[in-house]
């Protein structure tokens, strides 16, 4: 059975989630509106190569099978093996999911020969299907229009792209390399010898998975991956967005919080007002969602202590409020957070947090953190909260495995976690645009 899967749960499940405070939630929802295809983990440009080459060649060894979704399944498994180790073989491309089991299969074998299968123990991710290209690329490939949803089979962009750029290069040598990855991907588990008979299959490989992209790829994926699906190309904000972006920011430079206040100011055209009011919005969340997090980080390490005393370490650190929280402009957001989380008081809660933040109300700011981390929890899965407010005392049930101090305002205010899915989509745009 085909599953599709956004983001890589599994790997965030502690104790219920490494999110105690429910944050994902709110931000992807606040960035989804202007990045519309792309998330955090599908933030490679060949890793959607990948997965458009897996599925075709995978759709050719499975048809006719009545075993064919099993089948097909097992084999793009197998095509995304051969396709990690032609990258790191070919390229020294690292920027591949799986990475450090094909280095550890190459040192093993010394790069002679490698066992390539679908089972357990010959997958390069413990769980390659969830967090490998099938389960972290098909949904951003959907919403890109590179893939069907209802059979996730190429759509006619995605299949002229192949006939005309990636196929042929399989052809070019002495022999089809197209019907030698076929035959590959039919056995349950075979061995390939990139440096021996398959060479000229890895060679193959290799230049069409080169981090270096062709002028005609360049614009398929600028199209699809940068501006978006068809709705956002028609009537969303991602493609001005990306053409402030490309304009704007160095392709060299990681997108940060500064890196969003100059598109801010840059969006300065008459029809720019709707896209600047989001991204607006979406700096002013990221100042409560930093916090927040800060302080939660920083309370899971008081265990048993005295609240006034922690009140003391933060009127310390953070004086007398952060008045880079604008209590206003998230009030103005409640109708938004109190639908995110599906709960009127948890979204009043935040409200009320950044206005105890800004204000320096620090009692205040433990108890309604403490307050939404339970609410959190018990609504995710019925958890019990990480940390309690026994007496006058805190009570830490789980402290973690970092142990964060506390960030000094001006830090803070210039703080950036969150993405909002707007770094993958500038990561995929310095690679298209030369960036390896």
């Amino acid at each position: 059975m085909f599953f599709l899967t956004a983001a890589d749960t599994e790997r965030l499940n502690i104790r219920g989630s490494r999110d105690p405070l429910g944050l994902v939630p709110i931000w992807g929802d606040f960035g989804r509106k202007v990045v519309e295809n792309l998330t955090g983990a599908s933030n490679s440009a060949r890793g959607f190569t990948t997965l458009l080459l897996g599925l075709h060649f995978a759709e050719r060894v499975s048809a006719g099978l009545p075993d064919r979704e099993s089948v097909r399944l097992a084999a793009f498994l197998k095509f995304e093996q051969l396709a990690g180790f032609a990258r790191f073989i070919r390229n020294e491309d690292a920027n591949t999911r799986g990475i450090t089991q094909i280095k550890k299969r190459l040192s093993d074998g010394e790069g002679r020969r490698i066992r390539s299968g679908a089972a357990q123990e010959l997958q390069i991710l413990s769980n390659q299907t969830t967090y490998g290209i099938w389960g972290l690329f098909i949904t951003p490939a959907i919403d890109s229009g590179l893939v069907v949803p209802k059979d996730l089979t190429l759509t006619a962009a995605s299949r002229e792209l192949l006939d005309r750029d990636y196929l042929p290069m399989l052809r070019a040598g002495s022999r089809d390399e197209g019907a030698t990855i076929e035959t590959i991907l039919s056995k349950a588990a075979s061995e390939v010898e990139p440096q021996g008979r398959h060479a000229g299959l890895f060679e193959a490989l290799g230049k069409i998975l080169s981090p270096s992209f062709r002028k005609a790829e360049q614009q398929f994926y600028h199209t699809h991956l940068i501006l978006g699906g068809e709705k956002a190309r028609k009537q969303g904000w991602q493609p001005r967005f990306a053409e402030l972006m490309e304009a704007v920011l160095p392709k060299d430079e990681y997108f940060d919080h500064r890196s969003l206040t100059r598109l801010i100011k840059a969006a300065n055209a008459p029809t720019d007002g709707p896209l600047r009011d989001q991204l607006v919005r979406i700096r002013d969340l990221e100042g409560l969602l930093v916090a927040s997090a800060n302080l939660f980080g920083f309370l899971q390490h008081r265990d048993k202590a005295k609240v006034l005393d922690v009140v003391k370490e933060l009127r310390k650190e953070w004086g007398k409020g952060l008045r880079h929280v604008r209590r206003a402009e998230i009030a103005d957001m409640a109708p938004d957070l109190c639908r995110i989380l599906g709960n009127q008081a948890a979204g009043e809660r935040l409200v009320a947090l950044a206005a105890t933040l800004n204000s320096g109300k620090w009692e205040e700011a433990i108890d309604l953190t403490l307050a939404h981390n339970q609410f959190v929890m018990s609504s995710r899965n019925g958890s019990q909260p990480w940390i309690q407010r026994s007496g006058e005392k805190l009570d830490v049930r789980y402290r973690g495995d970092s142990h964060p101090a506390l960030l000094a305002p001006a830090d803070l205010a210039e703080q950036w976690r969150s993405t909002f899915y707007l770094n993958p989509l500038k990561l995929v745009s310095d690679q298209l645009r030369g960036r390896a």
